[in-house]
């Protein structure tokens, strides 16, 4: 048998031998089968040349996706150790998605479908996978003749590219690197290659001219002499420095990891460091074992521009321990399954970074399952941020601070830095300080909101769950807040200011303090917000704010809700604006029909304090009667270039839409009405 190398680029191998057999078990008429079965079978011939079936083995991994086309439901279809898997679906169009990867570095992907399940259907059908197209790989062939098309690259000149060469012969190969030509330089010699391995080959551009090349790559290997052509193209006569204008471009996992590797990196990188700038050229995905950008002592203080392209992390830790000061990393997307602090990065846990003290800007983290701490400080993009944190986003599961405090959707620990145009939509857990966007804020939020779940035991926010003498302005919250005591819509704990923010989810503590916007105002300034959701608790709740102290300030609120619950007990200080007369009221409404309702004994309770626009319950705003506009216009402190006041002409009805925040993240739909 013949050792061949094949060039894969756009090349549809037989990587694996994928069957699928789809059809309904007999009678049930409702219900289908999707079985695959990888490895079993004979060898096919494709593309003019035929191989053996791949072997299930343990170096290998498949990430197999069941897509429903006509629902958009994904799910997956984990492969035994025989490599086969079975699901039992209902009749429809579905798309089934393979990807390889061999020794945790992504090798392959494949695709099936869409194919339509009816009644008594059976469908075989072999998926041929894609290899990368910078993978030059040794295999065992039964043919003399193979046809591929060359990969298309680019790249400035001087850049250095890596190709990798994998070995999936029985045995481990030399290879000798003879020549290459068409304009490139490479560095080489005599390599050994492992069986089931891959070795990464350096070249670089060394023409001057810009333009597209057809080099050749000739080497030897088990007495064969190969010689196999690319396609490059120059795009740039000057090659990159690192520089702010001219970054370091990375394109793949080995050279990521060449951003950290300092000491040890091959000719080509050796300039390339922790305080230079760099340029994401393709989307790729860091494995479990590759090393990621995690520094146990040195700051990242150079550049990173993500180019909108997509890091997946599966290291199960933090891209980087700490962005330094003037450290930037923006336009970057990341998608994570897991990262979990206790085991890879310390106490500290996030999407991004464990500290910033630079800047991330335009980032955006999508949770598969979830980003867990082991310890204080967790967030969905930077556990403890000094810097900046703007025009970010994080979607999709848990960042959850397994008991720990300071744990935020977005940010765990705002550490006098500044959050702006952030949003988190996903759930968040902790012990103390847990918010939905900050868990605790002792700087500057504006432009922020959260739509997931809030759950704690004390100082629980729906953006901010401690504002620690920091300001919060133009929020808002849409989940549900809970926690053992101490929570607010906005902040559980507000020692700062809070101001043109407005809560539609619902508030609830086990015990005491627990406020539509913040649940303990200690000093701090609550003004121009609104609540519509219900709030409820045993001791001391208010519809804006549940208690404070005699520098505190609550002023131009509304509160919305229905009712206001006691869940047990027979405490009474409960308002329809606070429940504490130490507070200053100035300027607040609730609407009339409120009330306040015991759980328990399914009655309702007197509030406390009087209804004027000074007193624990606000002036009446009746509903069925009074125009929004009343309340919500610009001599109260409703600022049109923050608020969209365009409905507020309507009347106080159940239905009536409220105003809505200008200039919001992501713009997203803000329905926010009267309940």
């Amino acid at each position: 048998m013949k050792m061949k190398t094949l060039i894969s680029a756009f090349l549809f191998t037989l990587f694996s031998l994928s069957f699928i057999t789809c059809h309904n078990p007999a009678g049930s008429g409702e219900t289908a089968t999707i079985s695959i079965n990888l490895g079993g079978g004979a060898a096919r011939a494709v593309n003019g040349f035929s191989t053996d079936p791949l072997r299930p083995r343990s170096d290998i991994t498949y990430d197999v996706k069941l897509i429903n086309t006509g629902t958009g439901v994904v799910e997956s279809m984990p492969l035994n150790a025989a490599g086969t898997a079975s699901k039992t679906v209902d009749p429809g169009t579905y798309k089934i998605d393979i990807d390889a990867f061999v020794n945790g570095w992504p090798y392959a992907a494949g695709s099936h479908g869409p194919f339509t399940l009816t009644a008594g259907q059976r469908e075989t059908a072999i998926i041929a996978m894609q290899r990368r197209p910078d993978a030059i790989v040794l295999s065992e062939v039964k043919d003399t003749t193979c046809s591929f098309s060359p990969a298309a690259q680019s790249s400035p000149a001087g850049t250095p590219r890596t190709i990798e060469i994998w070995n999936y012969t029985a045995t481990a190969q030399t290879v000798t690197l003879n020549s290459i030509s068409g304009g490139l330089n490479w560095t080489g010699g005599s390599i050994t290659i492992p069986q089931d391995t891959h070795h990464p080959l350096s070249i670089s551009f060394n023409t001057s001219a810009a333009g597209s090349n057809t080099p050749n790559l000739t080497f030897s290997w088990s007495g064969n002499s190969e010689s196999h052509a690319f396609n490059f193209t120059v795009t740039s006569t000057t090659p990159p420095d690192g520089t702010a204008l001219n970054p370091f471009e990375v394109w793949n996992p080995t050279e990521w990891s060449y951003i950290a590797r300092t000491t040890s990196n091959p000719p080509g990188y050796t300039a390339w460091d922790l305080t230079k700038h760099y340029k994401l050229m393709d989307s790729f995905t860091l494995t479990a074992g590759n090393p990621a950008l995690v520094i146990a002592s040195s700051d990242f203080t150079g550049g990173l521009d993500g180019n909108s392209q997509t890091l997946t992390n599966d290291t199960n830790r933090s891209l980087f321990r700490k962005i330094g000061t003037g450290g930037v990393v923006e336009n970057l997307n990341v998608t994570v399954t897991n990262i979990d602090g206790g085991a890879y990065s310390g106490p500290l846990a996030a999407g991004i970074a464990g500290y910033n003290e630079g800047m991330i800007d335009n980032c955006h983290v999508s949770i598969t399952s979830t980003v867990r701490g082991y310890g204080n400080w967790v967030g969905g993009v930077v556990a403890d941020n000094y810097g900046a944190v703007e025009n970010c986003s994080v979607t999709g599961g848990i960042v959850d601070g397994n008991g720990n405090d300071h744990v935020g959707g977005v940010v765990g620990s705002n550490s006098g830095g500044t959050v702006k145009n952030c949003y988190a939509s996903c759930n968040v857990n902790g012990n103390n300080n847990v918010g939905g966007v900050v868990g605790n804020n002792a700087g500057t939020m504006e432009n922020c909101f959260a739509t997931g779940n809030v759950n704690g035991y004390r100082t629980i926010g729906g953006v901010a769950g401690y504002n620690t003498y920091g300001t919060v302005k133009n929020c808002y919250f849409s989940g549900n807040v809970s926690g053992f005591r101490t929570a607010g819509g906005i902040s559980g704990f507000n020692t700062g200011r809070i101001e043109n923010s407005y809560v539609m989810g619902d508030v609830s503590t086990t015990e005491y303090y627990a406020g539509g916007v913040a649940g303990d105002n200690a000093g701090g300034t609550v003004e121009n917000c609104y609540v519509t959701g219900r709030v409820s608790g045993d001791s001391y709740i208010g519809g804006v704010v549940a208690s404070g102290n005699g520098s505190s300030l609550v002023q131009n609120c509304v509160a919305l809700s229905k009712r206001i619950e006691r869940k047990s007990g027979s405490d009474t200080n409960f308002g329809r604006i606070t429940s504490n007369s130490s507070i200053t009221h100035t300027n607040n409404y609730a609407r009339d029909d409120m009330v306040a309702w015991d759980v328990t004994t399914s009655a309702t309770f007197s509030f406390t304090g009087a209804n004027t626009p000074t007193g624990l319950g606000g002036a009446d705003f009746v509903i069925g009667t009074d125009l929004l506009s009343s309340v919500f216009n610009l001599s109260n402190g409703w600022d049109p270039a923050v608020w969209d006041l365009s409905g507020t002409g309507a009347t106080l009805n159940v239905g009536a839409a409220l105003p809505t925040l200008l200039g919001m993240p992501g713009s997203p739909v803000q329905n926010p009405v009267v309940q």
